[in-house]
């Protein structure tokens, strides 16, 4: 483990529109292109166009477009293959509702995308073992993820510090029952809460920690600021606070681990 002290800085991404609206207006885009090069190109040399290739191509498109609006990056898969999945559900008479259950599941787990512009991300074990060693040693803790996910990181912190105490906070709903599965089953005394975490106030927490993304870090750092006791600490993996100088940067593998006292 490598520690850094120094400033860093974040290109966030920014827009008008929220995240999905922008990629729906993308596709809206994608498919009048698309349909101006079906109609200049294929038609006028008298060449069948095939549906699928079209939607293909309208797929890709959308993510050469998104990729230029700078667009977060697990949004580019799902431009792609939005056209051409509709196509096979057509082609191939498929049952609408299986596109609505699939439209559901996606909902459920990336609805903290929608709401707060905030994907999953799914912590490593690596980083597991460094947060065991950040603790304070010498007392219990109370400590809160701000976006816990399935709940890896704190039922892997739960089991290793019994005498502490672990809550995690996650607003997409499938990914909060996950956690609460999993802790059910593990019998882990750790507590996973469903809702935004603005609502969660952070005064009882010694240590916060968050796995988000560049466009929520001004104001889970102003939340923290403002209602963290002094001497508590707020990690935050991957991305940092735009402008604000972590006390200690950690090198684990090709990721990285911002820290802060408050």
């Amino acid at each position: 483990m490598k520690i850094k002290k120094k400033r860093n800085k974040t290109i966030q991404y920014s827009s008008r529109f929220s995240t999905p609206v922008h990629a729906f207006l993308i596709q809206a885009i994608a498919f009048f292109l698309t349909l101006g090069f079906t109609y200049l190109v294929l038609l006028r040399v008298s060449i069948q166009a095939n549906l699928f290739l079209l939607a293909c191509l309208q797929g890709t498109i959308a993510v050469v477009i998104s990729y230029w609006r700078k667009l977060p990056i697990w949004w580019l898969p799902i431009q792609f293959v939005f056209f051409p999945i509709l196509f096979i559900v057509h082609y191939f008479e498929l049952p609408s509702f299986l596109f609505f259950i699939g439209f559901l599941m996606l909902l459920f787990i990336y609805w903290g995308v929608v709401i707060t512009r905030v994907p999953l991300y799914l912590s490593s074990h690596a980083l597991w073992k460094e947060m065991i060693k950040l603790l304070p040693a010498n007392r219990p803790v109370r400590f809160i993820d701000i976006g816990s996910g399935i709940g890896g990181l704190i039922l892997y912190l739960s089991k290793t510090r019994t005498e502490s105490t672990f809550h995690g906070v996650e607003i997409s709903p499938l990914p909060w029952l996950i956690s609460r599965v999993r802790q059910f089953f593990s019998n882990s005394k750790c507590t996973f809460i469903y809702g935004n975490y603005e609502r969660i106030a952070l005064t009882e927490y010694d240590v916060a920690f968050a796995y988000l993304s560049p466009v929520a870090m001004d104001a889970v750092f102003a939340k923290v600021k403002k209602e963290m006791r002094p001497g508590s600490l707020f990690f935050s993996y991957e991305f940092p606070v735009f402008d604000v100088k972590p006390d200690m940067l950690l090198l684990i593998g090709n990721s990285k681990l911002y820290g802060w006292y408050i």
